[in-house]
């Protein structure tokens, strides 16, 4: 401090916090007002987004190989709680063995709607007795796909029923998540959870063979990946980062990637 120098009136020093008051608001004013630009660009990205899943949610086939699929009409109560952008509930028949699967695929425009709505939590609700559940991974296509296979059994006075549910997660950063975990992280980003999650289930009966369930899944799954890959925001061109378009995909459209972030491995190659 210098002792020469005059010392500042009250008046002054007030008008000085007064001035430095009114610069800082006007910094935050600045910083909001780019909040809430970027807010409205992302707000008519995750629109396009989730119109661009509806589109190629009406490609999937109701005819695949063997198997024949028919729409089954889903509960109100679970389309009111889950606040679907899409869900497709499928019972499909193999024409040459009689055999039955259904397919389920839900996407929800904010990925907090799909938080704890899976089968470990869904099925037991419904009466189920859950059994093991074991890690499975899939290669479909030349897509790997980490995912869980749980069984639930039903047992009542007059029969004893039980079926197997593969089951995974789809993310808007076009990774894949084995269970429910996957999906926390993007609950938790205000701006990723806009374009918000999907979840795939495959029931099988567990008396059909694990030759003929493993064949079902893959020939169910395989027609999706297009639709899979769609879901990764950058298929779309949009950054999830900023809000604002990115130009080229950072990788090309159909290239998932799989859980924990890595490049989902093609068939008979590295990652």
């Amino acid at each position: 401090m210098n002792p020469e120098a005059p010392a500042r009136s009250p008046l002054a020093a007030f008008a000085g916090r007064r001035y430095a008051a009114a610069a800082v608001a006007a910094v935050l004013l600045g910083v909001l007002g780019t909040f809430f630009r970027t807010a409205s660009v992302s707000a008519e990205h995750t629109t396009r987004y989730h119109e661009h899943v509806r589109a190629l949610t009406d490609t999937l086939p109701f005819s695949v190989g063997d198997w024949i699929g028919t729409s089954v009409e889903t509960p109100a109560s679970a389309v009111a709680l889950l606040h679907p952008n899409v869900l497709v509930n499928r019972r499909y028949t193999n024409v040459r063995t009689g055999e039955v699967a259904h397919f389920l695929f839900v996407q929800c425009s904010d990925a907090r709607d799909l938080l704890g709505h899976y089968p470990p939590k869904c099925y037991p609700g419904q009466g189920l007795i859950p059994g093991p559940a074991v890690a499975k991974d899939w290669h479909v296509g030349a897509v790997e796909i980490p995912a869980m296979r749980y069984t639930f059994r039903k047992d009542d006075i007059t029969s004893e029923s039980e079926i197997v549910v593969d089951n995974f997660m789809l993310l808007p950063t076009g990774r894949f998540g084995r269970d429910m975990r996957a999906m926390d992280g993007v609950a938790k980003d205000r701006r990723l959870r806009l374009y918000g999650a999907a979840q795939v289930q495959v029931l099988t009966s567990a008396s059909m063979s694990e030759e003929s369930r493993d064949a079902c899944f893959r020939s169910l799954v395989e027609p999706a990946l297009p639709l899979f890959a769609a879901l990764s925001t950058e298929a779309l061109g949009t950054s999830t980062a900023s809000g604002t378009p990115s130009g080229a995909p950072a990788r090309p459209a159909g290239q998932l990637v799989g859980a924990g972030g890595s490049t989902a491995r093609r068939s008979g190659g590295t990652e």
